[in-house]
C-alpha cells in the first residue's frame, strides 16, 4: 500500500512540475510579445495615418510604462531589462 501511494505523489508532483513549468514559459512569452507590440507601435510611421490611429498609438505608448518592484535598502528596482541582464 504505501508503494501505492509513493508512486501517485510522485506523480502528482511530476504533474505540478510540468504545469508549472508550462505556465511559467507562457507567461514569459505574452510578456515577451507585449514587449514587441509597444516597440512596433514606436517605431511606426505615425503622422502618415489617421487621425483616430494616431491617437489610439499615442494610448499604446502612454500605458506601455515598464512594470518594477523594489525593496527599499536591499535590492535595486527590479525590471524585465534588470532580470535579463
Amino acid at each position: 500500500y504505501a508503494e501505492e501511494v509513493i508512486n501517485s505523489f510522485r506523480f502528482v508532483v511530476l504533474c505540478a512540475i510540468v504545469i508549472s513549468t508550462i505556465v511559467l514559459t507562457l507567461c514569459g512569452v505574452t510578456l515577451i510579445m507585449s514587449m514587441h507590440v509597444s516597440r512596433s507601435a514606436y517605431d511606426l510611421i505615425w503622422y502618415k495615418q489617421t487621425l483616430i490611429m494616431q491617437k489610439n498609438l499615442l494610448n499604446v505608448l502612454a500605458y506601455q510604462k515598464p512594470v518594477t518592484f523594489s525593496i527599499s535598502f536591499i535590492i535595486p528596482d527590479l525590471s524585465l531589462r534588470y532580470y535579463c541582464s
